[in-house]
């Protein structure tokens, strides 16, 4: 039923045990578009129009604002790690998969791929498709073609994430006549081919110059844009796409994971700083400090150091003591501090108002390193931790243990919040309920923003209210996509955002960490309702907040207060909708949902 498409990542990776490089596949997905679940909901001739306006340029949406998403360099950055990660270990892990399971290599950056075509909220009308994130996942070892799918296929190459580049494939059509590689006019006209036939639509002149308009927009939207190359294909899948001329593999040097700092240093002066380090003689070296270029040289010597130096201590600090106290960042990727080294950088670096923390590319760090960091800079709001010696069990038992550390933190950027399984347990801190007509879905996360928490909820709302819906709606890649955002500060649209996790279905409620769960029933013909709920201890009374009881007991827990408009953009959606606060029934049937594994009672 509908429009089926499939979406699929390639990068350029060397594989387990292999010498060279080459393309492969690093994530493959399915998507689904119900066409008549869509068309039953629009009656008016306006929304007729923005349905049939998605229709077969879905792929074109969703190739733009999965671009647009890479273009965050904040998501970027995950989604280079996890190629490099990859490196030399592509395809090791199919060797303890168990019969049927499929590979699934960058989860994060399929994740990303997969929200952008399945939920829209750019527009007037908000968009959803699919049912979980999970519930479409397809094997990265498959074919380009041996889905099922009369939409074709869209291909993204993510080998660099901050220069990515995408192609349309019509499966046995187009590429089939291009030996060479499809010229961007073929690819163009290709775009073309898959947008809807206007005619088939309406006989309606002017709906036709609009659908017209419409088409050419979302063509144009994608110009600009890198477009793959035929070649690509042929060597991601080479019994698929034919060549004249066979790519040349790589050496398995070529494809190392790129370094996080510059690799250009002069050599002389490189000699000379390294020279300082051994002997401790620096105070030549720290008078070029207030020279820019080479400051930099000094820092890309320093990062090189593992591990690092205490003799360099005062070199760094005072390149660092540089940095404006009206910065809000500080990136230490790359530097192999131990734990006690980075809690002097902040105890002596001049940002007064410190929000983001990099500590990525690490392998001297320990996850006492979060308690000592959190501890210094109460009010960090992301702390990212890529590629570091900080383990999943540690950083588990850290969230376990002691879940009020991270009360004021918004983000935490590890690989533990990053995969889609894991056998190293993580506790709830908050948990999303969705029940419509006895069926419920839910998402969960480790650690919360109150402010995220009740834009995300204004989101999910958003979805709801619009579209009048019914169990459809009601699904779980909504929540997923909306409560993987990170707050949206004024000005950034729902295209911009940031996603700094993967929320999940079976987080534990961990009797050391209280759980903050937001129920919403929405049911015809019964009212809908909704609820904060909490039990005070692990054994204590289940209690229940409004909207504005819930913020202020995120006060007296000491998490940052939300401003008042986006208080009153979701009061004013309970209220406008009547959706209220109601009886204990709900509450009870919440709390029996919660102790399900299952994705859903439906699906």
């Amino acid at each position: 039923m509908g429009q089926s498409h499939q979406i699929f990542l390639v990068a350029r990776v060397v594989a387990h045990g292999a010498n060279a490089a080459r393309y492969r596949c690093v994530g493959a997905y399915h998507h689904q578009w119900c066409v008549v679940l869509w068309q039953v909901r629009s009656h008016q001739l306006e929304d007729t129009f923005y349905v049939h306006s998605s229709f077969k340029r879905l792929p074109l949406m969703g190739a733009r604002s999965f671009l647009d998403l890479l273009k965050q360099k904040d998501n970027a950055k995950i989604v280079q790690a996890e190629i490099d990660a990859i490196q030399g270990q592509y395809g090791k892990d199919t060797l303890k998969l168990p019969r049927r399971a499929k590979y699934i290599p960058c989860p994060y950056s399929l994740f990303l791929a997969a929200s952008a075509f399945c939920v829209d909220l750019k527009n007037r009308y908000p968009y959803t498709s699919g049912l979980t994130f999970n519930h479409a996942i397809l094997d990265a070892r498959m074919g380009s073609s041996v889905g099922g799918t009369n939409d074709g296929i869209t291909v993204f190459d993510i080998t660099s994430s901050a220069d990515p580049a995408y192609c349309h494939v019509s499966v046995g059509g187009l590429e089939a006549s291009y030996g060479e590689g499809a010229s961007i006019e073929s690819w163009v006209k290709h775009i073309r081919s898959v947008s809807v036939s206007i005619e088939s639509f309406s006989r309606n002149t002017e709906n036709l110059e609009a659908l017209e308009r419409d088409v050419q927009a979302k063509i144009d939207a994608l110009r600009g844009e890198r477009l793959m190359t035929i070649d690509v294909l042929a060597e991601a899948w080479p019994k698929e796409y034919r060549v004249q001329t066979l790519p040349i593999e790589t050496t398995d040097e070529q494809a190392k994971p790129r370094q996080p700092f510059p690799a250009l240093v002069d050599s002389n002066f490189e000699s000379v700083v390294e020279h300082g380090l051994k002997t401790g003689q620096l105070e030549v070296i720290e008078d070029m400090v207030s020279h820019p270029k080479k400051s930099a040289d000094i820092w890309s010597v320093l990062q090189r150091q593992n591990p690092f130096p205490q003799v360099g201590m005062p070199l760094l600090i005072k390149i660092i003591r540089q940095i404006p106290t009206t910065a809000t960042s500080l990136d230490l990727s790359g530097f192999s501090l131990s734990d006690q080294q980075i809690l002097t950088v902040l105890e002596r670096c001049k940002i007064d108002d410190m929000q983001l923390l990099d500590l990525s590319y690490n392998s001297n760090i320990s996850a006492d390193a979060i308690r000592l960091v959190l501890g210094q800079r109460p009010n960090l709001q992301r702390l990212v931790l890529l590629g570091t010696s900080i383990s999943n069990h540690d950083l588990s038992q850290l969230l376990s243990t002691k879940p009020s550390l991270f009360r004021t933190l918004e983000e935490l950027v590890h690989p533990l919040l990053l995969t889609i399984k894991t056998e190293t347990k993580l506790p709830s801190a908050f948990t999303f309920v969705g029940i419509d007509h006895n069926v419920f879905m839910k998402t969960s996360l480790p650690l919360f923003s109150p402010a995220a928490i009740i834009q995300n909820i204004t989101d999910i709302m958003t979805i709801m209210v619009t579209n009048n819906a019914g169990i459809f709606y009601m699904n779980g890649w909504a929540a997923q996509a909306t409560f993987s955002s990170s707050y949206l500060k004024e000005g950034r649209s729902w295209g911009e955002r940031r996603v700094f996790c993967l929320p999940k279905f079976d987080l534990v409620q961990d009797p050391n960490v209280r759980t903050w769960v937001f129920a919403l029933r929405w049911s015809y013909p019964s009212k809908p309702a909704y609820a904060f709920l909490s039990r005070d201890g692990p054994n204590g009374e289940l209690l229940r907040y409004d909207l504005r009881g819930f913020l202020k007991a995120m006060e007296k827990e000491g998490r940052p207060p939300v401003a008042e408009d986006v208080v009153k953009g979701l009061e004013s959606l309970l209220q406008e909708h009547a959706i209220k606060l109601r009886g204990k029934a709900l509450f009870a049937f919440v709390y029996d949902a919660l102790s399900s594994k299952s994705e859903s009672a439906w699906w």
